[in-house]
Formats: structure tokens, C-alpha cells, sequence
């Protein structure tokens, strides 16, 4: 094997490095989560509450009303409203001018 030739010293410390490198990451990935839950918690839940979809409503569909004649007096079409609330991003903005025109 490869760590013979160079003796059990060598095999020792090969394998403390990856201990190391391995601690470290570990260490550094807490530090992260630490960073994003606790010190920009705050932040990133009102940017969650922001993005929450508050209310959605959906009206029944009704049916039409026909007179005793046969003909329709009153038809229900189906439309949908899209409110959109908080800021838009340039992007989405020209997207939606597009669209609209």
C-alpha cells in the first residue's frame, strides 16, 4: 500500500488532515445556518410574510337563469382577477406591460 513506503507517520497525519478538512466544513456550514436562522431570521420572515398569499377567493358558479320563453335572461362567464400586492421587480413590471399592452 501507498502509506508503506512513506511510513506510519506520514499514513498519521494524511488521515489528520482529512479529519481537519472535515471539521472545518462542518464548522463552517454551522456557521452559515447560524447566520441565516438566527442573525437574518428576522429578515428572511418578513420576506416569507411578504410573499404569503393572504386571501384567495373563488365565486360559485351559478348557472344561467332561462325565462319561462326559453331564452336566457342571465348567464354566468367565468373570470378570474389577478391581484398582485408589494413591490415588482423591473423585470416582472415590463413583463406585465407586455402582456397587457
Amino acid at each position: 500500500m501507498w502509506y508503506k513506503d512513506r511510513g506510519w507517520d506520514y499514513f498519521i497525519k494524511y488521515i489528520r488532515a482529512i479529519q481537519v478538512a472535515f471539521i472545518a466544513l462542518f464548522l463552517l456550514l454551522f456557521l452559515r445556518l447560524f447566520q441565516v436562522q438566527i442573525l437574518k431570521g428576522f429578515t428572511f420572515s418578513e420576506r416569507s410574510r411578504d410573499n404569503y398569499l393572504k386571501r384567495f377567493i373563488v365565486p360559485p358558479n351559478r348557472g344561467r337563469i332561462i325565462s319561462s320563453d326559453g331564452r336566457t335572461v342571465a348567464a354566468t362567464y367565468i373570470s378570474y382577477d389577478l391581484v398582485s400586492q408589494g413591490s415588482l421587480s423591473a423585470k416582472i413590471k415590463n413583463d406585465v406591460r407586455a402582456i397587457t399592452g
